[in-house]
C-alpha cells in the first residue's frame, strides 16, 4: 500500500512502521449461464491495526502513534469461462465499483506542537476497478472451491476530516474542522494507494 497516513504529516522525519499488506474480504452472488456470469459484491479492506509507532526527529522520539483503517467496496462485475468440465474451470473476471475509507490516528506522548495527545479521524472515497484469472473445482455436496489471481486499480486521492480536532501544524491544519481536507506538510493532499496484485481463496455454495 503506496504513501502511510501518517507520512510527512508533522516535523517527524522518521516512523517505525507502515502499512504494508491489505487483507480482507468479500462476499456476494454470481448468476451465471455456462460462458457468461454477472458478480455482485461487498468487499472489505481491513489491514491489521499497528499499534505503538514511533515517530522521531534526529532519532529522539517525538510521539507514538496508532492506526486503525476500514474499506468497503460495493462492486459490480462479469466473469467468462473459457474452459469448462463437469468438476471444475477456468475463467477471467473484471469488475468496477466505488470504495469508501475511514482511518482513526491516536496520538500519544507529544513532545512537539499541539503537545498534548489527540485523535484525527479521516474518511475518502475513490474508484474501484479490477480483474484476473481464476480456477474453481467441486470440493463437496454443492459447494466449490475457488482460487484467483488478480490485479485492483484503487485510489483515495483525497482525505477529509470526520471531526473537528487541534492536531500538528502543518500547512491549512492546525485547528481543523470536518470536511476539511487532510493536508502533508508539503500543502498535497494526502492520498492512500491500494493498488496492486493480490490472491483470493474462497467458497461458494450453489443453489
Amino acid at each position: 500500500m503506496a504513501d502511510s497516513p501518517w507520512v510527512l504529516e508533522s516535523s517527524a522525519t522518521a516512523t517505525s512502521k507502515s502499512y504494508t499488506t491489505v487483507t480482507g474480504g468479500e462476499f456476494g452472488f454470481i448468476f451465471t449461464s455456462r460462458l457468461i456470469g454477472w458478480r455482485f459484491g461487498f468487499e472489505i479492506f481491513k489491514p491489521a491495526k499497528l499499534n505503538d509507532i514511533e515517530a522521531t526527529q534526529g532519532g529522539a522520539t517525538v510521539y507514538n502513534v496508532s492506526s486503525d483503517m476500514t474499506g468497503y467496496a460495493p462492486k459490480i462485475g462479469i466473469e467468462i469461462t473459457p474452459w469448462i468440465t463437469p468438476r471444475q474451470k477456468a475463467f477471467l473476471f473484471g469488475y468496477v465499483g466505488t470504495a469508501s475509507l475511514t482511518l482513526k490516528n491516536d496520538y500519544t506522548s507529544l513532545t512537539i506542537a499541539p503537545n498534548s495527545d489527540h485523535t484525527v479521524e479521516m474518511a475518502g472515497t475513490g474508484s474501484l476497478t479490477g480483474g484476473g484469472v481464476g480456477y474453481e473445482i467441486h470440493f463437496f455436496d454443492t459447494t466449490t472451491f475457488l482460487l484467483e489471481a488478480a490485479y485492483r486499480t484503487l485510489k483515495i486521492d483525497e482525505l477529509t476530516y470526520s471531526k473537528a480536532v487541534t492536531t500538528f501544524s502543518s500547512p491549512g491544519e492546525g485547528s481543523v474542522i470536518p470536511g476539511q481536507s487532510v493536508l502533508k506538510t508539503d500543502g498535497t493532499k494526502r492520498s492512500i494507494d491500494f493498488s496492486g496484485p493480490y490472491v483470493t481463496v474462497g467458497l461458494r455454495f450453489w443453489l
